[in-house]
């Protein structure tokens, strides 16, 4: 046998050695699926009351929304009516997203609800969203939270103007509860982009009982590891 050949054998083991020690790496090696995670939301307001709330499992190409942009078309009807039809909609046809899930109803302050996603590995982070009744434009997320396996992770949730209302504060422009006028909408002087919510002022007659001083939700993220 050729020396050149004995040398070829000799690298291509050595090259298969490296392959299975590189494999035995705890961060290279393939880690089990997140599987199934309890999303816990609890509604901190005063008055507030959470359209039903989405909650996405995605990973880096998804991304619900960037301060100081425009609001993507699918966010405006959630953040102005609680529907969430259209952003559940996109979400579920992402590339980037593995699973969508909506609470089962509306949530009223002081209330805590429970959402069930599969989270996984190509999909580990979670996105959750939903309406603040009693605004014009206002709703809540924690964006980009990642799920660890067999542990949890806590995040508050503040609010945000989607930016497609003006915030007259007037319960004649308002969808929501307490106000309830489906499909009204006050766009004359609307901010157009997506910026922190400045709270209720108090400057027309929406109570000042639905402000909040700093966060508006708490949200716990449970991962069963399987």
């Amino acid at each position: 046998m050729s020396t050149r050949i004995v040398m070829k054998r000799s690298a291509l083991a050595a090259l298969v050695g490296l392959a299975g020690a590189l494999l035995q790496q705890p961060e290279l090696a393939a880690q089990p699926e997140l599987g199934t995670s309890r999303v816990t939301i609890h509604n901190t307001t005063r008055g507030q009351v959470f359209s039903p709330v989405l909650v996405i499992a995605h990973n880096t190409n998804f991304r619900l929304f960037e301060l100081g942009q425009f609001a993507r078309d699918e966010l405006v009807p959630l953040a102005e009516e609680g529907d969430i039809q259209a952003l559940r909609n996109l979400a579920a046809a992402h590339p980037g997203v593995g699973d969508v899930a909506v609470s089962a109803a509306s949530l009223l302050a002081g209330g805590i609800e429970d959402v069930p996603i599969r989270s996984s590995n190509a999909f580990p982070l979670v996105t959750i969203v939903g309406r603040l009744g009693g605004t014009n434009d206002g709703f809540f997320a924690v964006r980009d939270l990642r799920v660890e396996r067999f542990g949890m992770v806590t995040e508050v949730a503040y609010a945000y103007d989607a930016g497609s209302e003006e915030n007259t504060e007037r319960c004649t422009d308002i969808a929501g509860p307490p106000c309830n006028h489906p499909h009204a909408r006050a766009v004359l002087k609307s901010e157009e982009r997506v910026y922190f919510h400045p709270g209720i002022k108090g400057i027309a007659d929406l109570p000042l009982s639905l402000g909040w001083d700093d966060f508006v939700a708490e949200v716990k993220v449970r991962s069963n590891g399987g």
